[in-house]
């Protein structure tokens, strides 16, 4: 059977497909945390088995939930499986094939699907889809050997089940347990004891029947006395033990009524609470109107203070003479209105913007006649005065600019002169070098550099000579010598001839040499003549210096020349910088007669200006001051703006006055109210402490309300405890009621403890208890002496006989005697068994036991070879499990860390699914990331033997690890990705 596709519905955030076309062989099926693997993996096995489970948490199933499966039989055919998981019980799968098939019920979907037959649901579960928390499972659930067993034997009971089911049945039979009262064994020796017991009373005389009755009737009226007393004593002792409940009861309603009345006694009795709540209730309403009242006072001391100082801010200039000397202010009488401030505001705005422009203007006249001041004043620093004109100026600038070209040609003319001197004194300095090199004329100079290498020559040649003749070799020294002389001859006569050739005749260099410094002297002379202002100081510098007149010092001539020229660049450049001094004053001067015409010319426009805002202010004035008598009020010098604060201050003391009076009413209505309730709480308020208030202010008020309302608490709280009293009281009396079985009940108990003390209450107690205790112990001694009378009187009235008691006995002894060949039959069974397991566990393990341990070698790289599973003499719960490694040491599981322990048991179910396999049994194996605590090397052996496993089957691998898609890419496992989140 391989899964294809499957699909789920309300289970956990799943809504729809989920698997598509899945292959045969490994697939990894990769997810983020919470993206819904653990889900995919319960809905498997929901679809197979119908249970929707997993280890780490429960599965959320939705209303409506289902699965929809594709299932491939092992024909080949495709099934579209379909199963319900809403509700607590398991639903039966509907499946349908393409060719038409259906398929309802578990019965007809595991006759298709044999494979399920083979499987529960738990082995399932266990084996082929397991979670990272199940892998232990395998170990915890079942002993390891017993199905270790089972998978061996082809579903076979194992012999360690073997043992266990002989262990059982062999206690049913009998148990050494003293504590044991079912085994068969145990109650047929009880059987026998009380037949022997019936076989010995059997054989009595009469006389021991008569015997028998007359003790009978003794115990029987013993048995009813006691009865009676007993009786009469439990009375008494129920009697003491509710009078000792009751007495605590009884203590605490006493004390809380006494407390009730001494309240009651007072001097002003138990308040009513009801008035007292209405009263409270009020004074919260009170409360909040003395805070209005505080807040209404503060507001009036402020507007009267407002109104004090409006009225101190009115301008006195306003003020009118009246008769009899009194003064008054117009705009007090005068009916303002709206339309009169707005004009007011108007013409304010209108002289404020026409005082604005004047200002403005004269600050531009002031401005232009600073100007006009400024360009002036420069013009007579420069030498000029505004009545010249830009003519006079440019030609004056024309004049400067040819005089300055002057300058440059003259600059470079210096520059040449430079240049040619430079040139004319190198020719100098080389006739001068020539002529002390070569001597006086026809003289020959040879070249005597090449004579020290003969010279050299021979005087090796003549010590190495010295030194063989010294050795003793003087065939040899000769023989040095005169090849040395020889090679020296030839070096000398080679020198010669070069020296010969590398000197020509120097007269005609030296004349041409000459001829150049005279050009260069008369190109010197014509570039000083045309100097324009240093012509004759060079031309008197060369008639003193020149290198044909005696006494010729080229050094002094050299360094008067360059001084000389120095001389003349720096006359020049100053001259130069004059020149541009005055031609950036000429500009300079442009500019301010320039900026002196614009400055004159922005003066009487400014002027202008001025004078037609002083003439538009003064129209405004005139028109303001037609308002005011318009208005029927005196003309007066006062800016609008003065009018406008004026007739706002009035307006504003006015609006004032208003709310003054206003708040004022609200106030005093607020001042009769609380007087009222200070009126009727005066009964609260203590003598000394005063009680009518003194004022009718807020602050006074206040006071006398604080003193009411602490009377009030008083008493509310006061009325409070009565009630709470009463409630407790009523409390304690039903509890009292109910425990003396009735009102009147109680009534009457409580004059008992009025009078006795709990001391008498206790002694009588105790006295009780032992009496019954007594009488009970009697009472069933005479019970079990009746019920043995009574059954020796029953067996002899019965009529068993002794033949017949004997005959039971022997049934029973012949069925003793058989449980007991049965219990040794199965002990026998039992040791036998073990003895083969032991020895097969010795000669040979399991061949589904050795299969693991090798796929567990591969998997550590063969750190270790081999796992075993071995019991002791305990049976299974002795069952232990081993890990054998390389050196053949034993290494308990327990002991081995967790990844460790995870491999092996990764392997066992590996090897049980490979057992399956072999035998037909292919189901799709589901692994939910078990490998996350491998080391990498192991994770990758394992992987790359579960790929190997898979071949054979399907196997899908559940993971949110990068690691293992790495590893499923590199290997060419397809990986199928989830999106959800769960």
């Amino acid at each position: 059977m391989k899964l294809r596709g499957l699909e789920l519905y309300h289970v956990g955030l799943h809504q729809g497909s989920v698997l598509n076309d899945v292959a045969d062989g490994l697939t990894v099926i990769y997810g983020p945390n919470e993206a819904g693997k653990s889900t995919l993996l319960a809905g498997i096995r929901a679809l197979l088995f119908g249970r929707a489970t997993q280890a780490e948490a429960a599965v959320s199933l939705g209303a409506g939930a289902r699965v929809i499966g594709r299932l491939e039989d092992e024909e080949g055919t495709l099934w579209r499986v379909e199963r319900s998981l809403s509700g607590r019980r398991r639903h039966p799968p509907t499946a349908s094939a393409g060719d038409g098939r259906r398929l309802v019920g578990e019965t007809q979907f595991q006759d298709q699907f044999s494979a399920l037959r083979e499987v529960e649901a738990l082995l399932y579960q266990s084996v082929f889809t397991f979670q990272l928390a199940e892998l232990q499972d395998l170990r915890d659930n079942k002993s390891a050997s017993e199905r270790l067993y089972a998978a061996g034997a082809a579903g076979g009971l194992s012999p360690m089940a073997m043992e266990r089911s002989l262990a059982e049945a062999a206690k049913r039979l009998y148990n050494r347990d003293p504590r044991a009262k079912n085994a068969l064994l145990l109650q047929c020796m009880a059987e026998m004891s009380a037949l022997r017991d019936r076989l010995a009373l059997a054989n009595d005389t009469p006389d021991a029947y008569l015997r028998v009755k007359q003790e009978l009737a003794q115990a029987m009226a013993e048995q009813a006395a006691l009865q009676k007393e007993l009786e009469a004593a439990e009375r008494a002792l129920d009697e003491a033990r509710l009078m000792q409940r009751l007495r605590p009861v009884h203590d605490q309603l006493e004390a809380l009524r006494e407390r009730l009345r001494v309240m009651a006694d007072g001097p002003h009795g138990l308040p009513a609470m009801a008035e007292l709540s209405a009263l409270r209730a009020s004074s919260r309403a009170v409360e909040a109107q003395l805070r209005q009242l505080h807040e209404l006072e503060g507001e009036l001391q402020r507007l009267q203070s407002v109104i004090a100082e409006q009225v101190g801010q009115i301008h006195p200039g306003w003020l009118q003479p009246l008769p009899g000397g009194a003064a008054q202010r117009p705009l007090e009488q005068a009916a303002l209105s709206v339309g009169v401030l707005q004009a007011a505001r108007a013409y304010e705005a209108r002289l404020d913007a026409g005082q604005r422009e004047v200002a403005a203007r004269q600050n531009d006249v002031q401005q232009q006649q600073r100007a006009l001041h400024q360009a002036a004043s420069l013009l007579q620093e420069n030498g000029w005065t505004p009545a010249q004109s830009q003519a006079d100026i440019e030609q004056a600038e024309a004049d400067l600019a040819r005089e300055l070209a002057v300058c440059d040609d003259e600059m470079e003319r210096l520059n040449e002169l430079q240049r040619l001197w430079s040139q004319y004194e190198a020719t100098a300095q080389e006739i001068a070098a020539y002529e002390t090199a070569a001597g006086p004329p026809g003289r020959r100079k040879t070249r005597r550099s090449g004579r020290w290498l003969p010279a050299c020559v021979a005087f090796a040649a003549f010590a190495l000579a010295v030194i063989e003749v010294w050795q003793g070799a003087p065939v040899d020294g000769v023989l040095t010598a005169g090849f040395g002389l020889v090679l020296t001859a030839v070096l000398i006569g080679l020198g010669r001839r070069q020296g010969a050739a590398a000197h020509p005749p120097a007269d005609a260099h030296l004349e041409r040499l000459r001829v150049q410094r005279g050009q260069q002297e008369a190109a010197l002379l014509q570039t000083a003549r045309r100097l324009t202002w240093h012509a004759e100081a060079f031309a008197a510098l060369w008639s003193v210096q020149q290198p044909t007149s005696e006494g010729f010092d080229a050094a002094r001539l050299s360094n008067a020349w360059a001084e000389q020229l120095q001389t003349a660049k720096a006359s020049l450049r100053e001259r130069t910088r004059r020149l541009n001094a005055l031609r950036d004053g000429l500009r300079e001067t442009r500019q301010a007669l320039l900026r002196w015409e614009a400055a004159r010319d922005g003066l009487e426009e400014a002027q202008a200006k001025l004078a037609a805002a002083q003439a538009q202010l003064e129209q405004t004035d005139a028109a303001w001051q037609d308002f005011l008598t318009e208005v029927g009020l005196p003309k007066t010098a006062f800016h609008p703006n003065a009018f406008v604060v004026e007739a706002n201050v009035v307006l504003s003391i006015r609006t004032a006055q208003a709310a003054l009076a206003k708040q004022s009413e609200q106030a005093e209505e607020l001042r009769n109210t609380i007087v009222q309730f200070l009126d009727a709480t005066a009964a609260f308020a203590p003598a000394a402490r005063g009680g009518e208030p003194a004022a009718r202010d807020a602050s006074a008020l206040q006071r006398a309300f604080d003193v009411r309302m602490e009377g009030l608490n008083r008493a509310l709280q006061m009325a409070a405890d009565g009630e709470a009293l009463q409630q407790e009281i009523r409390e304690w009396q039903v509890q009292a009621n109910t425990l003396a079985g009735g009102e009147a009940s109680y009534t009457e108990k409580a004059v008992l403890l009025r009078e006795t003390s709990e001391a008498t209450w206790t002694d009588r107690l105790q006295s009780l208890e032992a009496q019954v205790s007594r009488l009970r112990a009697l009472l069933q001694a005479s019970q079990e002496r009746q019920w043995q009378l009574t059954q020796a009187l029953r067996s002899w009235q019965d009529g068993q006989e002794t033949a017949h008691i004997v005959w039971q006995l022997a049934q029973t002894r012949a069925r003793r005697d058989a449980i007991a060949h049965q219990w040794a039959a199965h002990v026998i069974a039992h040791q036998l068994v073990r003895q083969a397991r032991q020895q097969f566990e010795r000669a040979q393990q399991p061949a589904l036991l050795k299969a693991a341990g090798a796929l567990f070698a591969r998997m550590t790289a063969g750190k270790y070879v081999d796992l075993l599973v071995l019991g002791d003499e305990e049976g299974a719960a002795g069952e232990a499990w081993f890990a054998v490694d390389a050196q053949g040491t034993h290494w308990r599981i327990d002991a081995l860390s967790r990844g460790t322990r995870e491999q092996i048991y990764l392997a066992m179910r590996l090897a049980l699914i490979r057992a399956y396999q072999r035998r037909g049994t292919i189901l799709p194996v589901v692994l939910d990331d078990p490998l996350v605590n491998f080391d990498s090397l192991r994770l990758a052996a394992v992987f790359a033997m579960l790929n190997e496993e898979a071949q054979s089957g399907q196997m899908l691998y559940l993971t949110c690890h990068k690691s293992v898609v790495e590893l499923a890419e590199s290997a060419g496992v397809p990986v199928v990705s989830l999106t959800g989140v769960e």
